[in-house]
């Protein structure tokens, strides 16, 4: 039997080209289901209501009142891709979300949000997906070579918090430039990132839950990446991906290396693309998806 065509959507305030939030993980796992032989069409605020359908950005600012959702998204044809960090504070994770996508099938890039929700409802379908980078995100962008060295030294984006706070003036205590990247996805966040020298990732949650998708873009552009110490999705084995993984206090530190010596950075980059070179990616994409099919 022939594999179904899959729904891409992307849940926004209003329809519009412009990325947002989910842009680069709807686009990445599209570029895999294609690959593991998916017929795939992506579409903004456009549930199909007799078809199947992959859902981003429920219960996110702007999107759909979940009772909205639930009214059109019927359970038998649509999937619910959750990004939300289940065991966290964030105000997204509401009672009523968790109840909602507990209705439905639910794809998740971690292993550990699937635990907390089958922990809560043992018997929902929910299953990890092995996010991983679309390579082409290397090249969909345009920047401005224009201004001067030198260039920033550490790209950062997020909402910032007291222990992000305090970390990025620690690095600048020590010397060390940073560039505040706020609100900018898809190519725009590429172009801000672009002529940096490295992108860090630090926990705004406890539940310390590795940040997938803000890394997902400055991989596929070869960026080095430090991040602070993760639990890490199960399918894939980030630990081989060239992201510098380390604990909040040595953060600074493993910035302050891979600036200083520039073989180091190289290695990390170098590591990350055998990581995505991969031949087996697309067949893990299509085992995952036929099993939540099944």
């Amino acid at each position: 039997m022939a594999n179904p065509v899959i729904n891409l959507v992307l849940l926004k305030a209003y329809v519009t080209d412009e990325p947002s939030v989910f842009d680069d993980t709807a686009h990445s796992v599209q570029h895999y289901l294609k690959l593991a032989g998916f017929d795939t069409r992506l579409s903004c605020n456009m549930i199909y209501p007799d078809a199947l359908n992959i859902i981003w950005g429920v219960g996110a600012h702007g999107a759909p009142p979940l009772e909205e959702i639930r009214k059109v998204a019927r359970p038998e044809f649509s999937i619910i891709f959750n990004m939300e960090q289940i065991s966290s504070s964030s105000a997204l994770v509401s009672e009523e979300y968790q109840q909602l996508i507990s209705e439905y099938r639910v794809l998740d890039y971690s292993q550990h949000n699937v635990a907390a929700l089958l922990a809560r409802f043992p018997n929902m379908r929910c299953q990890e997906f092995p996010l991983l980078p679309k390579p082409l995100f290397a090249g969909d962008f345009a920047v401005d070579w224009a201004p001067a060295e030198p260039r920033p030294d550490v790209a950062f984006w997020g909402v910032l918090n007291d222990r992000r706070k305090a970390l990025l003036h620690t690095l600048q205590l020590q010397g060390r430039s940073v560039q505040l990247v706020s609100r900018n996805y898809g190519k725009n966040l590429s172009a801000a990132i672009a002529r940096t020298r490295l992108c860090l990732n630090v926990h705004y949650y406890d539940s310390a839950i590795f940040e997938l998708a803000r890394c997902l873009r400055p991989l596929a552009m070869g960026m080095p990446i430090v991040s602070e110490v993760s639990r890490l999705p199960g399918l894939v084995d980030w630990r081989q991906s060239g992201i510098v993984f380390s604990e909040y206090d040595d953060l600074a530190a493993s910035c302050g290396q891979l600036l200083e010596q520039p073989e180091l950075a190289a290695y990390s980059v170098r590591k990350t693309q055998h990581f995505l070179n991969n031949p087996d990616w697309p067949e893990l994409t299509r085992q995952t998806m036929l099993s939540m099919l099944s």
